[in-house]
């Protein structure tokens, strides 16, 4: 199963960030779907290619540094949102929300593959 964790994010009818008090901002993917045989998994490639634009979006459109861990089947990175700028900020929410509204589809389609889970601390 792949598991899609934020952490001091909430997704109910829009993405709320925590402000700069709060703890930093982790995104994560871990797992592997096992819809299929490796490397023809369509449930993995989705979400891997979701994972993937968002990461490469923060840091190109949103100019958002932060720690990035990157191996076979783990994607996580960790934001500190008392580094952001209020255009950040807002920017960050919109990329996170497009993700969750993609990797909702596909969570929709393939519930005993993917789970997601957004919390705030």
């Amino acid at each position: 199963m792949i598991e899609i964790s934020l952490k001091n994010v909430l997704f109910d009818r829009g993405v709320t960030l925590p402000g700069p008090a709060s703890g930093k901002i982790i995104f994560s993917v871990r797992g592997h779907a096992g819809s299929g045989v490796k490397g023809e998994d369509v449930v993995c490639a989705a979400v891997s290619a979701l994972a993937q634009t968002l990461v490469l979006s923060v840091g190109k459109i949103a100019g958002i540094g932060g720690s990035l861990e990157h191996g076979s089947g783990v994607l996580r990175m960790e934001i500190d949102p008392g580094s952001l700028t209020e255009r950040q900020n807002t920017t960050l929410g919109i990329l996170l929300e497009s993700f969750l509204i993609g990797a909702g589809e596909i969570m929709k389609q393939h519930p005993s593959s993917v789970r997601i889970d957004c919390d705030k601390d």
